[in-house]
């Protein structure tokens, strides 16, 4: 077929009724280069291995652009309306060219489908016009939208739903309100101005929807959902190492951002409720947001948090704009020696108020001590910090709405002097460094700040699936038939420690309660009394016989003189049985505390005699074997202790085992593993005091708090 002469009739095609059927297939056939006039169409069907170019083309009805791996590029400029697409069939709206290199409806404004899924090679896709609704304007259309293959995609329009597009390097989406549900797998650079949250709690996961990304830009906008309920969106990147630029803008609830090691450059302003930048590269935080509304209503009262804490390359953090927030932490920031949080004076809608500054390198410059009651010249306590001093008035506002639950904790780093009240110079104390440890009688629980950090343990008796959640981190122990091996092996997999990381914890393991026995396998059976006895942990245990007997006899004879006679302290740390000829000690305690009992052989002497070998006879007239207490493979233990005993939301730290063959593990009553409650449980009523020794009850706690934040100054 000459293909000039055929280019020439097709364009003389300006309009078409009826059907076009189109078919290009080998390398000597011309493509549709020569639909160069045609500007309407019935159905439209095209299959060639070239090009596909209809340049003045504006209408159509079914179109179905047949899949092919030849062509190179798809353009329809000027199409504005059509009513279905298909790579197959019409409407099954699924178009793949794997050779292109560009795709063109810049000009098609509506799609009656819910699912529109492209695929080219590379290039662009351009979809500029596409809007979400239809024509009656309350129909939504192409919710889902799906584009693989393309480095670049414009979507001018596009205000609503699902984009997933895994080669595109740049989302750039002006009236993009968001999906949280899309993915852009090797984005690189994010920009997003238009950000709306569709229901109360919608979350942007920078590392599941963007985690190649080094640059995010996020502008968020409220929405109200009735006249008492505001949808606000959340960001949050946890986890995700390649960030090195995030903006923050506009109106955001909850911005989260842990373990962002590239992250040095950080914009964030507009609002925002709760707060935290933990484990960045940042070297200096300039945080310019004010405090958002509470909750999902439209009220005005605040209560969110501001958390910096773990950032060790962090020498400076600014947040002048930031007040009415009810938690404050600036924590674990090693070299942080620059606080400015210059309108911070008020705990907004607190009735729990928490402070916790510490493990930083804050100073303070000198503490200055009072003079003595009734000395003159009277001189007033006073301890001077630059970084410190300004946040008094907030600090202030904290004690006196601690409530029940709340507690202030603030530590300098260095103190550089004390002075004497007379001026001379006074030996500083590593106890000058805590300013505030006031710690309120009802709010001893493991989790507050300033107590000791809780611990949990579980035994596990059979093997099993278990599912293991803590801090929205879930993984999944397969048992197959030593448990403890493979506990052991969960615990020591490369992704669950960092995941155990990410949600805060430590996690190790160990085999089941130590268990050994001593079996008696010979005695003497001769007439006349015998005295029999074995050693327990460093105590003998002992029974007299009036004659011969049997190897049972005499075993259940010293099991019930040990179950008898075991000393109170060591009650509670292992159980005693016999059977088959034998006396088995097993440890109490299922977990990290179990304990290894030395366990004797059994001796036998004849006569009554209780200084034992002093009868007639000797020690050897009993044969045992002792069998060593061990840890048990077929049962075994996790235990898992939080790193921080500061964080809020105590009820997502509280770890969990469910599944199992026997339903779930056992949760052990106490923090080392014992079946019986300890003083101390899970470390819950445990604060440190200014001196440093552990308070364990109300009266101590309140009488080991410190509170000398009042002599603050700057």
């Amino acid at each position: 077929m000459d293909a000039t002469k055929l280019a020439a009739v097709l364009a003389k095609m300006t309009s078409i009724t009826g059907s076009l059927t189109y078919t290009a297939k080998g390398t000597s056939v011309t493509p549709t280069a020569g639909f160069t006039a045609l500007t309407g169409v019935g159905d439209l069907t095209v299959d060639t291995d070239g090009d596909i170019s209809f340049p003045l083309l504006t209408s159509a009805d079914n179109v179905i652009l047949k899949t092919n791996s030849k062509t190179t590029s798809v353009s329809f400029p000027a199409l504005t309306s059509l009513t279905d697409l298909g790579g197959a069939t019409a409407g099954d709206d699924v178009l793949s060219f794997t050779a292109a290199t560009s795709f063109d409806m810049g000009l098609l404004s509506r799609y009656s489908a819910s699912s529109l899924s492209i695929t080219i090679k590379s290039g662009l896709v351009n979809l500029d016009a596409l809007q979400i609704f239809a024509a009656n304007g309350t129909t939504k259309e192409v919710t889902a939208l799906t584009i693989n293959g393309a480095t670049e995609i414009s979507l001018d329009a596009l205000t609503e739903g699902e984009i997933d597009a895994n080669k595109v390097a740049t989302v750039d989406f002006p009236v993009w309100k968001g999906n949280t549900s899309s993915v852009f797998t090797k984005a690189t650079t994010v920009v997003l101005p238009k950000i709306e949250a569709n229901g109360v709690s919608d979350t942007y996961a920078i590392a599941t929807m963007f985690p190649n990304a080094t640059k995010v830009h996020i502008i968020g906008a409220a929405k109200a959902t009735s006249t008492t309920v505001t949808a606000t969106p959340s960001v949050t990147s946890v986890g995700q190492n390649n960030l090195e630029t995030l903006i923050l803008d506009g109106v955001l609830d909850t911005v989260t951002v842990n373990g962002a090691t590239d992250l040095t450059s950080v914009t964030h302003t507009g609002t925002a409720k709760n707060v935290t930048y933990k484990a960045t590269g940042a070297t200096s935080l300039d945080l310019g947001y004010t405090a958002g509304k509470t909750g999902a209503t439209n009220a005005t009262a605040k209560n969110g948090y501001l958390v910096v804490e773990n950032n060790t390359d962090l020498t400076s953090f600014t947040a002048d704009k930031l007040d009415d927030i009810t938690s404050l932490t600036i924590k674990g920031n090693t070299v942080l020696s620059t606080v400015s949080m210059a309108a911070l004076n008020s705990v907004g809608t607190a009735t729990a108020a928490s402070v916790d500054i510490q493990s930083n390198d804050l100073t303070v410059e000198s503490i200055q001590l009072p003079s003595a009651t009734g000395a003159l010249p009277v001189v007033a306590k006073s301890i001077k910090s630059a970084d410190l001093g300004p946040l008094k008035a907030y600090i202030e506002a904290a004690k006196a709405k601690i409530g029940t639950t709340g507690s202030i904790v603030v530590k300098a780093d260095t103190v550089t002097e004390k002075l004497n009240a007379d001026g001379t110079a006074a030996t500083v104390v590593d106890a000058d460094k805590t300013i505030a440890n006031f710690l309120n009688a009802a709010a001893r629980t493991s989790d507050m700040v300033g107590g000791t950090a809780k611990v949990e343990e579980f035994h596990f008796s059979a093997d099993g699936t278990y599912t293991f959640s803590v801090n929205g981190f879930n993984s999944t122990v397969n048992g197959s038939s030593a448990i403890a091996y493979d506990l052991a092996a969960w615990a020591a997999d490369a992704t669950n420690v960092a995941g155990f990381t990410q949600a805060g914890v430590t996690v190790t393991t160990g085999g089941g309660a130590h268990t050994g026995k001593v079996t008696l396998t010979a005695l003497d059976n001769t007439a006349g009394a015998h005295t029999y006895s074995v050693a327990v942990n460093g105590t003998t245990y002992s029974v007299t016989t009036a004659g011969a007997s049997s190897a049972a006899q005499v075993i259940e004879a010293l099991r019930a003189d040990i179950a008898a006679g075991k000393d109170v302290a060591i009650d509670k740390d292992f159980t005693v049985a016999s059977a088959s000829g034998e006396i088995s000690i097993t440890s109490s305690s299922k977990g990290s505390a179990s304990s290894a009992f030395t366990i004797g052989k059994i001796k036998s002497n004849l006569g009554t005699s209780t200084a034992l070998g002093a009868g007639v006879g000797t020690d050897t007239n009993a044969t045992s074997v002792v069998t060593a207490m061990a840890r048990p493979n077929t049962s075994g233990y996790v235990r898992v202790a939080l790193n921080d005993a500061g964080l809020a939301a105590a009820a997502l730290r509280v770890p969990t085992f469910t599944g199992g063959a026997s339903a779930s593990a056992t949760q052990l009553t106490s923090n080392g593993g014992t079946t019986a409650t300890t003083s101390t449980g899970d470390n819950e009523n445990v604060v440190a005091a200014k001196d440093g020794t552990a308070q364990t009850n109300a009266a101590d706690i309140l009488a080991a708090s410190v509170y000398e934040a009042d002599h603050l100054a700057s």
